[in-house]
């Protein structure tokens, strides 16, 4: 899912290195530029002094609501910056402009945005077609941008991107990547208005690239894990997110490879409390686990009774109905 909201514009200067909104109205009609970055497709019991009881009578309208949206929310994203921004302009031959960013996502941080103004090729454009071209080309390099279109108005070269939205986080040989709701690894930036999880216990030695795409089993169950609860977060607890309290998941028994009774995905809390997910999502009935939906519903009743999954209990179980 990428986020796609109309927060204006931004233009991004290299003297400043700030990101400003800027509001424009342009006469519609057909986008001239170009076109480069198709998306790829990929298919991609517990013991302590005290065990919580967690119940899913509270939130089963809400995962009503929740799967609903998870099945619409692909068919709208990426396309609210159409509206305004593609009227044609005409060359203004010999001058120069910064470059500008249309609806770029509400996440958007300023490392981010420093990271496509370097891609793009510095921080002064000429306004011609051929900029329009070499900029569309050059960020291509970033892996964090796909499905780019570039063109060249009489003030700025503008860029309309979908996003890659990161999910996830592994470390590698000392080195920190980022992976994507798509499975795509990303170099790591400063996201603050995300939560990006850690994965531990992935079994992949091979040294990470950015720009593959990553295709394990365990790190695909975690990304999917993390991406239902973000939107549960989205629907349910906007304002609290439960994410925010999670440091880590771990996947080192994914299909009970190496203890058929411990749970297959654990989270752990920042207060290290424990939160036995089980089998990885899609195949809980397999090993006579609650479906994923009521541990989800299950989850959230525990965090909002409680107001934090930290410092409750010792664990939390949702492999039981």
């Amino acid at each position: 899912m990428y986020e796609d909201r109309r927060g204006g514009n931004k233009k991004i200067n290299k003297r400043t290195k700030e990101l400003a909104k800027r509001k424009t109205k342009k006469k519609a009609g057909p986008w001239q530029g170009f076109s480069f970055g198709k998306a790829k497709k990929t298919k991609a019991r517990g013991r302590g002094k005290k065990a919580a009881k967690t119940s899913s009578g509270g939130l089963r309208a809400i995962l009503v609501i929740f799967a609903v949206i998870v099945v619409l929310a692909g068919g709208a994203a990426g396309f609210m910056w159409l509206e305004g921004y593609v009227g044609s302009a005409e060359l203004a031959g010999g001058k120069s402009g910064p470059l500008e960013l249309i609806n770029p996502p509400g996440w958007m941080s300023e490392e981010l945005s420093e990271a496509i103004l370097s891609a793009a090729g510095g921080g002064s454009f000429a306004l011609d077609k051929n900029t329009a071209h070499g900029v569309a080309q050059n960020l291509q390099s970033l892996p964090w941008l796909y499905d780019i279109r570039v063109r060249t108005s009489n003030e700025t070269v503008l860029v309309a991107a979908k996003y890659r939205k990161p999910v996830a986080m592994v470390k590698q040989r000392k080195e920190k990547y980022y992976v994507a709701e798509d499975m795509m690894v990303l170099r790591s930036l400063a996201v603050s208005k995300l939560a990006v999880i850690e994965v531990k216990g992935f079994s992949r030695k091979e040294k990470l690239t950015p720009g593959q795409q990553w295709r394990g089993d365990d790190i695909a169950a975690a990304v999917k894990l993390l991406r239902m609860l973000g939107k549960m977060d989205d629907i349910a607890s906007a304002d609290k997110p439960l994410l925010n309290e999670i440091a880590s998941v771990d996947v080192s028994n994914l299909g009970g490879r190496r203890s058929s009774r411990q749970a297959h995905i654990v989270l752990n809390a920042k207060d290290n409390t424990k939160i036995f997910w089980g089998a990885e999502p899609g195949s809980s009935q397999r090993y006579m686990e609650p479906v994923d939906k009521d541990k989800i519903a299950a989850l959230y009743e525990f965090y909002k009774t409680n107001g934090t999954v930290q410092g409750k209990v010792k664990y939390i179980e949702l492999r039981q109905p």
